[in-house]
């Protein structure tokens, strides 16, 4: 008798069958292209420095009022973020561009780039300086108020020990009570409360070198003595001179606001050429890249290529200008 192989009967039924699924690997998905990370600093030492003769030959015919007004509607980080990233891009293309290639966008040039990196670097280094000023500024006044305020609680305090001094070394007749309250005066200037504290101090001196008999007994035993009254009126002008130095005007940073613009807008004029030339090749050869704009995107595509003076047009988020709305 035939013996049967399990699974080979013509009446086994599909489901009872054994399958075998061939299992395929996943099909592999190309890793997007990372861009490499660059600096403005790295980009400059590759590149090679610039003057800003240079950088503003190619702006030549805008004036500065045009480049601050300019400026003024982009953050500064902004526009490194940006330059950095696309300078750098350019900067790859150009070692290694055909003639023609370079042909394709005739408006750029690797010198051109140089000059752009070097002026971009400028512009983050200004504003860098001035933050640092601000920074140092902020920092300077708030030391002078915590001096001023400091020394001004010490000569509050050394004011009523010399009230309390003069009361118990004094006579207790008017004329005694009308110079001791004169002497006390005010505070409310640095200079009111140095005039106090030195017109107590002579007057206690005064009372000192007094040698009548009532004067002498009043004052036996009193630790008040010259070297005291002397430290009363060094601190006298240390009160006067913290107090007027708190509260003076300081110059300003040694960057002004006005020149990191005016940086400003020079790079976004050359940024601008970069970005519209490397569009112009890019559809000449779709092998030249492009150079795209992230941080500075909104600038780019909302219109906002011109010089302007109205507030609440701008692009700058975080340098103390309008952001866009």
């Amino acid at each position: 008798m035939a013996t049967k192989t399990p699974g080979t009967s013509r009446g086994d039924s599909p489901s009872t069958k054994t399958r075998t699924k061939s299992v395929e690997a996943p099909e592999a998905r190309a890793e997007p292209e990372e861009e490499a990370v660059d600096t403005l600093e790295d980009l400059v030492r590759r590149a090679g420095g610039a003057t800003e003769e240079e950088a503003l030959a190619y702006v030549e015919g805008m004036t500065d009022m045009e480049l601050v007004s300019l400026g003024a509607q982009v953050a500064t980080s902004r526009i490194d973020v940006d330059a950095a990233r696309l300078y750098g891009k350019a900067l790859r293309f150009f070692e290694t561009a055909t003639a023609a290639q370079r042909l394709a966008m005739p408006g750029v040039t690797p010198d051109m780039l140089r000059v752009a990196i070097w002026t971009a670097r400028q512009g983050q280094q200004k504003a860098e300086q001035r933050d640092h000023g601000k920074t140092a500024k902020s920092q300077g006044k708030a030391e002078r108020r915590t001096d001023a305020d400091t020394t001004r609680a010490e000569g509050v305090t050394r004011r009523e020990q010399l009230h309390g001094a003069l009361e118990a070394l004094g006579k207790k007749d008017t004329k005694t009570k009308s110079q001791i309250a004169k002497a006390y005066g005010n505070i409310a200037t640095p200079m009111a409360h140095a005039e106090s504290l030195s017109a107590m101090a002579k007057l206690c001196r005064t009372l000192l070198e007094d040698e009548s008999p009532g004067a002498v007994t009043r004052r036996r035993g009193s630790p008040i003595t010259e070297a005291w009254l002397s430290e009363t009126e060094a601190l006298a002008r240390r009160v006067e001179k913290t107090g007027k130095t708190a509260t003076a005007v300081q110059g300003d940073a040694p960057i002004t606001q006005a020149e990191v613009d005016r940086y400003d807008g020079i790079n976004l004029r050359l940024l601008e050429a970069f970005v519209d030339a490397f569009d112009t090749g890019h559809k000449v050869d779709p092998q030249i890249p492009r150079l795209i704009p992230i941080s500075l995107r909104r600038w780019f595509s909302r219109g906002l290529r011109q010089p302007t003076s109205e507030a609440g047009s701008t692009d700058g988020a975080g340098d103390g200008k309008a952001p866009v709305g």
